[in-house]
């Protein structure tokens, strides 16, 4: 081996170092695609499903309206922020998320009595979708929430 290719294998090596350790476990995204969920997010729309997603009972769209603003934001340092506005009424809310898989975990911190909720999330272009679900008295109601990107 020659001096040049030598010290081109040590520049590689150094290069590869550094990328590896630019990053700590807690800046690394939590799961796959988690860096697509970073940022401003305004609800469209929220549909309720009950009985079944594909074959419901019924079903009901919430009309948001003029007087209903939802944005989520969320944030690279596994944070995120709710701000909603109805008629007139501002209120937001914040605390921590981690990512599984295709499955979202937000933390509401110091609400005890509020469990985590996990919701199946896609993204497509500058849409999210999240689907959450639960089963009550043995009837299952599901959460169909649609987001752009701000």
């Amino acid at each position: 081996m020659n001096i040049p290719t030598v010290l081109k294998l040590i520049l590689m090596l150094s290069l590869t170092l550094l990328l590896f350790s630019a990053f700590s476990e807690d800046d690394a995204p939590t799961g796959p695609g988690a860096n697509k969920l970073v940022g401003i997010w305004k609800l469209d729309k929220s549909t309720t499903f009950y009985g079944s997603l594909t074959d419901p009972d019924s079903s009901n769209v919430d009309d948001l309206g003029s007087d209903f603003s939802f944005t989520l934001t969320i944030k690279d340092d596994n944070t995120w922020t709710i701000d909603f506005i109805y008629l007139g009424d501002a209120k937001s809310s914040s605390g921590t998320w981690s990512v599984s898989g295709n499955k979202i975990t937000i933390k509401v911190p110091g609400e005890p009595d509020e469990p985590d909720e996990t919701s199946e999330y896609s993204i497509s272009g500058n849409k999210l979708t999240t689907t959450s679900g639960e089963t009550i008295e043995g009837y299952t109601i599901f959460d169909v929430s649609e987001f752009t990107r701000q």
